[in-house]
């Protein structure tokens, strides 16, 4: 007589398994979420000129997937996107001078991360 396979103790193993491996996940040490952000920015826009400049991303361990830009001292002949942290316009003969200490920021709703503060400079169109 052939004996069968009892597939109740399979079953009941391989829920205990799971439970365990999941229970021991659970006590794993989680990596803090890290948010950085980079790039060296053009310092100098020309009048008349398209400019644009959006910073470096980079995440380490658990993180949404949303992030929100935030600018100071923006130009005011620029515009900013704050869905990819975008500094851009085009700025005009009379917006020529320096603009300083602009500071781009980023958040997770969790960790911020700024970008060195930068100056930029709208050239002055020289008339011949």
């Amino acid at each position: 007589m052939q004996t069968l396979y009892d597939y109740s103790s399979a079953v009941l193993w391989a829920i205990l398994g799971a439970t365990t491996m999941s229970h021991d996940s659970a006590h794993a040490v989680r990596q803090p979420s890290t948010l950085t952000l980079a790039g060296q920015p053009p310092r100098t826009a020309q009048p008349a000129v398209f400019y644009s400049f959006s910073p470096t991303v980079v995440r380490g361990g658990p993180s949404s997937s949303n992030l929100v830009f935030s600018i100071e001292n923006k130009p005011a002949w620029a515009s900013f996107g704050r869905r990819h942290g975008t500094l851009y316009g085009v700025p005009r003969a009379t917006d020529a001078g320096m603009y300083r200490e602009i500071r781009i920021t980023a958040t997770d709703g969790n960790v911020v991360a700024h970008l060195q503060p930068f100056t930029l400079q709208v050239a002055v169109v020289s008339r011949r």
